[in-house]
């Protein structure tokens, strides 16, 4: 699933670089190329979000950010030309060299984060559980609360 996943995120990323190009070569494709180019890449954010539910957050964007880097520099090469010179490939062969790398590093789940399935915490650090521990304690500071707990 994760490589379904990154290859729609690889493939919406470069027709996105492709439409702002394609928009960019004359005044009249201007609204054109921008417009299809921010349907397509603010729709692949979708699939960037699954990769992070799915894998460790630095491995989700070493692979997601870096295939994508890889491909539109092909694709654009190919389609628009001029190609890349040898410092260029150069540099392009060492970001797929990093997502090796970073690839080989990863964790299977990085600690403390949800399992599928599972409530994620929030992004102040109290969801899941804690919310609940926090309900609980809440509720204690109601009026009657006290009498409740004495069996009152």
């Amino acid at each position: 699933m994760v490589w379904l996943l990154l290859a729609t995120f690889w493939t919406m990323q470069v027709a996105a670089n492709l439409f702002f190009k394609y928009g960019s070569t004359a005044p009249s494709r201007w609204v054109v190329g921008f417009v299809l180019g921010n349907v397509v890449g603010a729709s692949s954010i979708f699939f960037m979000m699954k990769l992070y539910a799915r894998l460790d957050p630095n491995l989700a964007m070493a692979l997601a950010g870096g295939g994508s880097f890889l491909l539109i520099q092909l694709a654009l090469a190919f389609i628009f030309g001029p190609q890349p010179t040898a410092t260029q490939w150069a540099g392009i062969a060492l970001v797929g060299v990093g997502m090796v790398i970073a690839s080989l590093g990863g964790r299977p789940a990085a600690k403390g984060l949800p399992q599928p399935g599972q409530e994620a915490p929030s992004a102040c650090g109290i969801g899941g559980p804690r919310i609940a521990e926090l309900r609980g304690q809440q509720a204690l500071l109601e009026p009657g609360a006290a009498d409740q707990r004495r069996g009152e």
